[in-house]
């Protein structure tokens, strides 16, 4: 049963006139922010029941969910008059209701994919302040078309619908499929997960059960050089920019990896210092760039953020002796970096690769474990209590990053090192990495299936940890209890030539959807003892999955970046036991994430402080079709207060600040807000779709 506003629906003809208040025959659930289930191919036990719609006046009419060729994922809903057909305030519909908040006062494109066999459809937002609809009087089209017409909601709308009615004689029947309501202009609106098993989840946090003490380093960051510091300091200058500056200050970041990822095994220090500055060319653009933000400007901008240094030494073009004297140099002008690592991806090179990873910096596995220990001695000459580490990669995925004329760089690597690492250096957190224009960002359904694969894409990172370490155990024994650091991860949609892809791809990965799969990967490494760093990429950028869009305009914080702030603010270090119970959701093979079954729907961790007096927890929602039930228990641990923050947005495509395309809902300003929750040690929660729920207990 609904809610009495919410059952004030419609009984449609051509024209909307109310109908009286009836129960639902589906009963609906509560009111969302977006569409579940929009195209119809959430797994149901009964076709006859999608997911998520409710549905009105069933002595009228039927839907069953059928196998569709035409259907963006195989399915549509068929809708089908009753033997007295439908008709007038006499007809069959289904329906959703949303949140009116999200909508009041604003400008709604809504629509779907129709076909029709014999039968009218028409698509309504409803409410009781005042409706739009778009009627298909077409009853001869039965291949699917495109509809959409705009509305703009009441600002005083006390209750807002979608729903899809079915006209017509029995024997007829229409099909509906990629269902939307969504903000103009917005662009397409992810409205919904599909795949995801219904039913509520469970969390069972041990506060008395240690783990593991996260280490000081573990939510490092990336930056590079190039391209202004990738926006972090003012055009042509080397200077940091103070508002950005600022918004990096709450994130407490430990450690500043430099200088850079691909261009480290490119960079000749030496260009990077002095008051007349050398030129190096950037290896994604080919461009040469005067080296402005050297190793000076990176030695001011650590001390700024009181992070210290994590090098990477250049060992695609470099020796062991330039590593040595910029040692020294970093010693002689302040700042002594105690972590770094050799080389950057040279396992990804190959004596024939044309990519950024090209030939000129590619070397075998063999020779780089005879030079490691040159490197790591030349360092430690000068900081003798430096962490040095080697670089590894073991292809786990869908498809192999490593260059095709050199697949096992690393298994030769390793039966090769005869020293100590003092950590292996890891980038096995990039997902999903569409390199074959498989999925067009422009369709919803491609949309879904794709942010399904990302989240999935957290147990391959889990898997592939297991396989590194058992090689490393395997073929360089001494290194068996080496620790890892992941020097590199983030959410990197794809790779394409496609100029309209490429800025959709850059668009989403900085979407509600990427700080979910940040979290999922986040939440793989903690739990790993292993891992004791992970470096995000990038805390600033001009395009790219930043925690900080350097916009001309200014600086603009992503969803990503309150994930951290949630981290660093309100997540303590020492991990405790924490059990979940999930629904789960099965995903397809989306670039380099393999397809998976039984993924957990909801992700959790808890922590408590050194003094045990404070207990924090972080619930990560995957589920994008509707709020997740959710009890959380707490033991050996009394709550005197208890408060939430929650990260939500109005779809999982939701961006804050403008976008390169249509493929997001830009502007979104998707930030913390309070959430209610009780000051028990045991409670249930309706985590909204798609969020993150902080909760922070203190005890009296």
């Amino acid at each position: 049963m609904i809610r009495p506003l919410a059952r004030r629906l419609l009984a449609l003809a051509i024209v909307i006139a109310p109908a009286a208040c009836v129960a639902a025959d589906l009963p609906a659930a509560s009111a969302v922010t977006a569409l579940r289930n929009p195209a119809f191919d959430e797994p149901a036990s009964d076709p006859s029941a999608p997911p998520g719609w409710a549905s009105q006046g069933s002595a009228y009419g039927t839907v069953k969910i059928v196998e569709h060729a035409g259907a963006s994922g195989g399915r549509a809903a068929e809708l089908r008059p009753a033997a007295s057909g439908s008709k007038d305030s006499q007809s069959f519909m289904i329906f959703q209701v949303l949140d009116p908040a999200t909508y009041r006062g604003k400008k709604v494109e809504f629509g779907a994919q129709v076909a029709t066999e014999g039968a009218g459809i028409n698509l309504v937002v409803w409410s009781p302040e005042g409706s739009g609809n778009d009627f298909v009087s077409n009853v001869n089209q039965p291949a699917f078309t495109a509809r959409k017409s705009t509305f703009t909601v009441p600002a005083n709308a006390s209750v807002l619908t979608f729903g899809v009615q079915v006209l017509g004689p029995a024997g007829s029947r229409a099909f509906v499929d990629d269902a939307f309501v969504r903000l103009e202009g917005a662009g397409e609106a992810v409205p919904a997960s599909t795949g995801t098993a219904g039913g509520g989840a469970t969390v069972t946090i041990h506060a008395g059960a240690l783990q593991r003490q996260l280490p000081s380093d573990f939510f490092a960051m990336h930056i590079e050089w190039f391209e202004d510091a990738s926006g972090l300091v003012e055009p042509g200058t080397g200077t940091p920019r103070p508002d950005v500056v600022e918004l990096l200050r709450p994130l407490g970041i430990p450690l500043l990896r430099f200088p850079g990822g691909i261009s480290a095994d490119f960079y000749d220090w030496k260009k990077g210092v002095g008051e007349k500055r050398g030129e190096l060319r950037n290896p994604f653009n080919k461009k040469m760039e005067v080296v402005r933000f050297g190793s000076p400007e990176f030695v001011a901008l650590a001390k700024q953020l009181g992070a210290r240094a994590c090098i990477t030494a250049n060992y695609g073009t470099g020796t062991a002796a330039d590593a040595g004297a910029w040692a020294k140099w970093f010693s002689d002008n302040g700042l002594r970096p105690d972590c770094w690592e050799v080389g950057n991806e040279i396992h990804l090179s190959g004596p024939k690769a044309t990519g950024a990873n090209s030939a000129e910096i590619y070397k075998p596995g063999a020779q780089y474990a005879k030079d490691f220990p040159g490197y790591a001695s030349a360092i430690k000459a000068v900081i003798p209590n430096a962490k040095v580490g080697a670089i590894a990669h073991i292809d786990t995925g869908a498809f192999p990053f490593a260059d095709g004329g050199n697949p096992n760089w690393t298994r030769e690597m390793l039966d090769a090192l005869s020293t100590k690492a003092d950590f292996f250096a890891l980038h096995n957190g990039y997902a999903p990495v569409v390199i074959d224009d498989s999925v067009d960002l422009a369709r919803e359904a491609d949309r879904q299936k794709l942010y399904r694969a990302t989240f999935a894409a957290a147990l391959q990172t889990k898997d592939n940890l297991a396989t590194v370490a058992s090689e490393i155990a395997k073929r360089s024994p001494l290194n068996t209890k080496a620790p890892f650091a992941i020097t590199e991860f983030g959410a990197l949609v794809g790779i394409t030539s496609d100029p309209s892809r490429h800025l959709a791809y850059v668009d989403q990965s900085r979407t509600q959807a990427s700080a979910l799969y940040v979290a999922s990967v986040l939440d793989v490494y903690m739990a790993d003892p292993r891992v004791e760093i992970t470096m995000f990429t990038n805390p600033v950028h001009k395009y790219y999955g930043s925690l900080v869009l350097a916009d001309a305009s200014g600086p603009v914080t992503s969803p990503t970046y309150h994930l951290y702030r949630f981290y660093r603010e309100r997540f303590e270090s020492r991990l405790v036991g924490t059990d979940v119970a999930s629904p789960t959701f099965s995903s397809e093979q989306v670039g380099v994430v393999k397809a998976r079954s039984a993924v957990p729907t909801l992700v959790a961790r808890a922590s408590k402080s050194p003094d045990g007096r404070r207990l924090t927890a972080l619930l990560v929602n995957r589920s994008l079709s509707g709020p997740l039930e959710t009890d959380v228990s707490i033991e050996g641990f009394v709550p005197a207060r208890v408060s939430c923050e929650i990260l939500a947005a109005p779809a999982p495509n939701a961006i804050n600040g403008p976008s390169l395309g249509p493929t997001v809902v830009k502007n979104s300003n998707v930030t913390p807000r309070p959430f209610a929750c009780k000051t028990a040690a045991s409670q249930r929660l309706a985590l909204p779709p798609g969020s993150i729920l902080s909760l922070v207990a203190d005890a009296s």
